[in-house]
């Protein structure tokens, strides 16, 4: 988190037991700390951002449901570059 008079502190790191994947329970800490981002006082946009790893159907609805900005890298897998390949060059 941060705000224009002070730099940017890790809001959340999550410890996990044993040989766990990089996003096993990210929506779950992803909602605690937008949670305890409004609850410290924090009113204006949040953003959250994060590596492929975390692209993940349960970490977008997160976001979308707790209405803050999200940026996720993507896998660019067969489905992704299609999409893409997809957008015009005037979209």
């Amino acid at each position: 988190m941060s705000t224009p008079l002070s730099a940017p502190v890790v809001a959340a790191t999550p410890l996990r037991s044993g040989n766990a994947g990089s996003s096993r329970g990210a929506a779950r800490v992803n909602a605690e700390t937008i949670t305890t981002a409004r609850s410290c006082g924090a009113t204006g946009e949040i953003v959250v951002r994060a590596d492929s790893a975390f692209y993940a159907k349960a970490v977008i609805s997160t976001c979308r449901r707790h209405k803050v900005r999200f940026s996720v890298t993507a896998r660019i897998d067969a489905k992704v570059r299609a999409a893409c390949d997809s957008i015009g060059d005037d979209q």
